[in-house]
């Protein structure tokens, strides 16, 4: 029997499928701190997550490639927000979401990879994120008009695109994650004060 048999020493298991790839995307996301997206190479992610570099390119055929799917694994997802009908609450809802993106702990990363990619990573973060939120903002005012709380003028895109915008302006100016505080004051002192009837 060899003596690695018996030293009790545990014996690495080969990962696969989500549990592979979830390494993959965390050790891009480390690479995108340590050497910024420039610098990132498809062997430095291979290393980093303890796999080999053909293990990545199974998956995705470039570095662009490769960052704009862990981008879209990290994201929080607007669509899967419960409406409850109450404006306030839902309006809470949607901006958190754009809250939480700039928020986490890649966020700043997320940000570093859209101004170095380009406009891919940029246009995927509105697409994903941005996009849906302000859709479901409208969602929110308009049922917001069928009950009577909302003016009719107010649901339209610009009103749904105020809020999103300035809680990504709060975060790329200050560079520090968006409070609560700040969050409530857009929609209580913003959004509110736009669009509820009677303002």
């Amino acid at each position: 029997m060899s003596p690695s048999a018996t030293s009790g020493a545990p014996v690495p298991t080969r990962r696969r499928g989500s549990a592979l790839e979830a390494a993959i995307f965390e050790a891009v996301l480390d690479q995108l701190a340590s050497v910024g997206y420039a610098r990132l190479t498809m062997d430095g992610v291979a290393a980093a997550a303890h796999t080999g570099k053909a293990a990545l390119y199974r998956r995705w055929p470039s570095k662009e490639d490769l960052v704009l799917a862990t981008v879209r694994h990290v994201l929080p997802t607007p669509d899967a927000i419960v409406l409850t009908g109450d404006l306030r609450l839902d309006l809470l809802a949607v901006l958190g979401c754009v809250q939480r993106t700039v928020n986490s702990t890649h966020g700043s990363v997320l940000q570093m990879a859209a101004v170095d990619s380009g406009a891919d990573c940029q246009s995927l973060i509105g697409d994903l994120v941005m996009g849906p939120c302000e859709r479901r903002i409208l969602e929110v005012l308009e049922a917001g008009a069928a009950h009577g709380e909302v003016r009719p003028a107010a649901v339209s895109p610009l009103v749904a695109e105020i809020g999103p915008a300035m809680v990504l302006r709060r975060s790329m100016v200050d560079g520090s994650p968006v409070p609560d505080p700040y969050l409530v004051s857009v929609v209580d002192d913003v959004l509110l004060a736009l669009c509820r009837v009677g303002r």
